[in-house]
């Protein structure tokens, strides 16, 4: 664990909010993901976060949209240290992704952590990753089930979020969906890896 905190620690100060946290998960549900939406040029992932760096606390936070939890707001640190409340780090790889257009805009940065506020404790989106995943079994693509972002799954409130501060996907994957793979590629370059 020493290692993984040193890798955080020395990128830490270089973190902007809107950064991306991709993950690439081991377990069964993140081994599906990757298998369902992997592509070609792409780093595998299993989820996304945004990252919010708050300097008046000296604290760099993520939001994200969880399976059983929702959308919500947590310390990076956490993955790191106590990713499932029990002492123990993030099973997974985790890497640190930053759009090619990013620019500072206090502005749409207070934007984006209201809109990150107003949507804590909103659904994970089940019945748009079933649609998700039929669309990408059976290549058919029919219209989105949820048009309201009354839930969300990861990749969407990610690029929802980084939408807010003017960067954007080129393409989106799969019927105007992100997935997690999509925030590895260009226009996302990698900052570093964390693990």
């Amino acid at each position: 664990m020493t290692d993984l905190l040193d890798n955080y620690n020395a990128m830490r100060a270089e973190l902007v909010t809107g950064d991306v946290l991709v993950c690439n998960g081991k377990d069964v549900s993140a081994v599906c993901i990757k298998t369902l939406t992997s592509k070609k040029g792409y780093q595998q992932a299993s989820h996304v976060a945004t990252i919010i760096v708050i300097k008046e606390f000296d604290r760099v936070m993520i939001s994200e949209s969880v399976i059983n939890k929702g959308v919500r707001f947590i310390r990076l640190s956490k993955y790191l240290k106590n990713y499932d409340n029990k002492g123990n780090a993030y099973t997974g790889f985790l890497s640190i992704f930053r759009h090619e257009d990013y620019q500072y805009h206090p502005n749409l940065e207070k934007k984006l952590v209201k809109f990150v506020f107003d949507n804590l404790g909103r659904d994970y989106s089940k019945r748009q990753i079933l649609s998700l995943l039929f669309r990408l079994i059976t290549k058919k693509m029919p219209i989105r089930i949820i048009e309201k972002h009354e839930e969300y799954i990861c990749s969407e409130f990610c690029d929802v979020g980084e939408n807010i501060l003017n960067l954007f996907l080129p393409k989106k994957s799969i019927n105007q969906i992100a997935l997690p793979c999509d925030f590895t590629a260009k226009p996302y370059k990698l900052l570093g890896e964390l693990k």
